[in-house]
């Protein structure tokens, strides 16, 4: 048995649609949303079973139809307004991510110019020290030797530091 099956004339729809309205009243307070829809649907189902269709009973079904209505705006708005609030903290963050983004590029540009500004300076030393070795180096064999293996590494280095010149 339905809660519509014992309403048999105007009053008895009169005073279900009352409690309706007391029941959308209490749930258009209550921030969570399966009340409403609850209420809601029992409005739709009130407009759905009344009868017969008198004047009467169609005026009840108009406010049975705009309550349902105004909880379901409710909801709706309020969902929007949560929404609107949750687009607008997005857009903030995204701004806020963009903004430490292009912050730590500029850092990671800097301490890249850095990196590049003390392999230079330190490979030139390097370059300095293995030139000053070779010029010390004697003539006899193993010196001769080991003169060709620092003139290759000058002359790695030299290429490498020009190659890292070229990122700055």
């Amino acid at each position: 048995m339905s809660e519509w099956s014992n309403i048999k004339d105007v009053a008895g729809w009169t005073e279900k649609l009352g409690e309706l309205l007391i029941a959308a009243r209490a749930a258009a307070r209550q921030k969570e949303l399966a009340p409403r829809l609850e209420v809601n649907e029992r409005l739709m189902q009130f407009v759905e079973n009344s009868w017969p269709n008198t004047p009467e009973i169609t005026a009840l079904d108009e406010i049975a139809t705009q309550t349902a209505s105004a909880l379901l705006n409710q909801t709706i708005e309020e969902r929007l307004q949560s929404i609107t609030r949750r687009t607008g903290q997005y857009q903030k963050m995204g701004k806020q991510l963009a903004a430490l983004a292009e912050e730590s590029e500029a850092r990671a540009s800097s301490i890249r110019l850095q990196a590049i500004t003390n392999f230079i300076d330190s490979s030139t030393r390097v370059v300095d020290a293995a030139k000053a070795l070779q010029k010390s180096l004697k003539v006899d064999a193993a010196d001769k030797k080991l003169g060709e293996r620092i003139a290759q590494t000058i002359e790695a280095i030299e290429a490498l530091r020009r190659s890292v010149g070229k990122r700055i």
